[in-house]
C-alpha cells in the first residue's frame, strides 16, 4: 500500500494525538516534515515500509535516509534501500518492491525507497511515446509511473523538467548505446532486462541479455538480434524507401517483424520501423534495392527473408544434382532435417544449392544426407548415379 504525503501527515498527527506523550511532539513532526517532502533527486521513491529478505549489505550508523540512498547511487548492485531512523540502520537491496511486491510490508518503524538507475543531463534518442506531465518537483515520479503501466513495453525513460515532457523506451542506455545523447534530460532505466525480449532470442545472438534472468538481472552492453523462423538481420539508424506498406501504432521492432512474417498479400522482405509506432513492410530488402536504402536517426532496419529456397528437382524423377564444373560434393548427415541442411548452406558462403535425401526417397546415401552445391544453373546436371534426392536452390537477397 502506497502511502502519499497528505496520508503520512495524518496518520503521524492521529499517532500524536493517541499515543506519544507530549514531549515527543516536536520529534513526529520532524519525522512527518520528512517524510512529507517530495523527492526531487532523479529517480527516486520513498515511503513508509520495509522491504526485506533482498539485502546484501547493512550500513550502521547511517546520518539519514538520504545518505542511506547515496550509498545505494554509489553502487551499481543497488536497487533499493531501507532506512530505519532510531537505530540509523540502512540496508542496500539488490532489488526492489517494484521487481518483488511479496516481499514489501507497511512496517512503520522503516522508511524504504526505490532507487533507480538514472543519471542527469542525459537522454535516450529511441522512444514510442512522448507524454506531458505535471511540473511538481515529483515529476519524473509520475514520468517512472507511466512507465510501469506499461511493463511488457517501457522499459527507461528519459524527463525534461522545462517542458515537463516525459518520454518512454522499449530500450536502455545498455541495450543501445548509439541513442545516449547529452541533453539537458534526466534518464532512468526502469526494467534492466525486459524478459519477453529476450526470450526471443537464441542463445547464440543473446548478446543483450547473456546474464537475463527472471529477476531482471544487470544485463550486459550489446544489441539482441531477434530471431524468427528466417533470418533476421538488422541495423540501426536505417531504412528502406518506397515501402510496400504502412502500418501504423506499431510500438515496437519486433512486433513490427512480426508483421512481416504474419503478410499474406505480398513476400515481406524487410522492415522499416520508425520511432513513434510506424511499421513500413517492404518487397524489398537493401540487398535488392540498395538505392533505396537511406540512413535514418529515427528509425530501425531489418532484413526479414533474406534467403528464399526453390525445389527444382524432386527425388521421384531418379536423379540428383551435379555441378558439371565442380562435381565434388560436401556432404554430412544433418538429423535435425531439411531446414539445418538449408541453414548449413547458407552458412557456407560458396554454396548455391543442396542435394537432400528425404523421409521415402531412395537415395543410396539414407535419410538426412545433405550435400552442397557451389554452381550456377547453367554448370547444373542431373545424374542417376545416386538415385533421387530433393535437389534445392538458394537464393540469396
Amino acid at each position: 500500500m502506497d502511502i502519499n504525503a497528505s496520508d503520512k501527515i495524518d496518520f503521524w498527527m492521529f499517532y500524536i494525538a493517541k499515543m506519544v506523550h507530549p514531549n515527543m511532539i516536536i520529534v513526529m513532526i520532524s519525522i512527518a516534515v520528512l517524510l512529507s517532502k517530495g523527492n526531487c533527486n532523479t529517480g527516486v521513491d520513498c515511503e513508509v515500509g520495509h522491504f526485506f529478505n533482498h539485502w546484501y549489505k547493512v550500513v550502521h550508523n547511517a546520518d539519514s535516509r538520504s545518505h542511506c540512498v547515496k550509498l545505494c547511487r554509489a553502487d551499481s548492485v543497488c536497487r533499493s534501500v531501507n532506512y530505519r531512523p532510531d537505530e540509523r540502520r540502512c540496508t542496500l537491496n539488490k532489488k526492489s518492491k517494484f521487481t518483488q511486491p511479496d516481499s514489501f510490508d507497511d512496517d512503520l518503524i522503516w522508511e524504504y525507497c526505490t532507487v533507480w538507475p538514472c543519471e542527469e543531463h542525459r537522454y535516450l534518442q529511441h522512444y514510442y511515446k512522448t507524454l506531458a506531465v505535471s511540473k511538481q518537483c515529483s515529476s519524473m515520479k509520475d514520468c517512472i509511473q507511466e512507465c510501469q503501466k506499461e511493463p511488457d513495453l517501457c522499459r527507461s525513460v528519459s524527463y525534461y523538467e522545462a517542458a515537463s515532457w516525459c518520454i518512454l523506451s522499449t530500450q536502455t542506455l545498455l541495450t543501445r548505446s548509439d541513442r545516449y545523447r547529452d541533453n539537458m534530460y534526466q534518464y532512468c532505466t526502469i526494467v534492466e532486462c525486459n524478459i519477453a525480449f529476450c526470450a526471443r532470442c537464441v542463445e547464440d545472438n543473446a548478446d543483450m541479455c547473456e546474464t537475463c534472468e527472471a529477476d531482471h538481472a544487470l544485463s550486459t552492453s550489446g544489441k539482441c538480434q531477434v530471431n524468427t523462423e528466417n533470418e533476421v538481420k538488422c541495423e540501426y539508424g536505417h531504412w528502406l524507401e518506397q515501402p510496400t506498406k504502412y502500418i501504423r501504432n506499431v510500438v515496437t521492432l519486433t512486433a513490427c517483424i512480426d508483421l512481416c512474417t504474419e503478410e499474406s498479400n505480398f513476400t515481406c522482405r524487410s522492415v522499416s520501423h520508425w520511432y513513434g509506432n510506424e511499421c513500413r513492410l517492404s518487397v524489398h530488402t537493401k540487398y535488392t534495392r540498395p538505392d533505396l536504402y537511406e540512413a535514418g536517426n529515427f528509425s530501425d532496419y531489418c532484413t526479414v527473408v533474406a534467403a528464399e529456397w526453390s525445389l527444382y528437382h524432386q527425388w521421384q524423377s531418379g536423379e540428383s544434382a551435379i555441378c558439371s564444373d565442380t562435381p565434388e560434393q560436401e556432404c554430412s548427415y544433418q538429423v535435425e532435417g531439411l531446414e539445418a541442411c538449408q541453414q548449413l548452406c547458407w552458412d557456407t558462403a560458396a554454396c548455391t544449392r543442396i542435394n537432400f535425401c528425404p523421409l521415402g526417397a531412395d537415395c543410396t546415401s539414407g535419410l538426412n544426407r545433405c550435400c552442397l552445391l557451389g554452381c550456377s544453373e547453367d554448370h547444373v546436371i542431373f545424374s542417376d548415379m545416386f538415385k533421387g534426392w530433393d535437389s534445392w536452390s538458394l537464393t540469396r537477397l
